[in-house]
């Protein structure tokens, strides 16, 4: 029982000694706030470009539409 404690322990202050230094969490936050700006732009300019692809096609329809008229009347 005690040499498990004394491993659990010892497991315990290798974990210790790997965490980052607050100099390094203050970085990775900045980091990911840097990066989470970044997706958040991007997610507007997907939600943009799809506003503008659905506009298109509705153009693009009432080209095909109108082509197909003048198509007729010229027959």
């Amino acid at each position: 029982m005690n040499a498990a404690l004394l491993e659990h322990m010892q497991k315990n202050m290798q974990r210790q000694n790997k965490l980052p230094t607050s100099m390094q969490v203050n970085d990775m936050k900045e980091d990911l706030k840097f990066k989470q700006g970044q997706l958040d732009n991007s997610a507007s300019t997907a939600a943009q470009l799809k506003v503008q692809k659905e506009y298109i096609n509705k153009d693009l329809e009432k080209v095909k539409s109108l082509e197909f008229r003048i198509s007729k009347e010229m027959q």
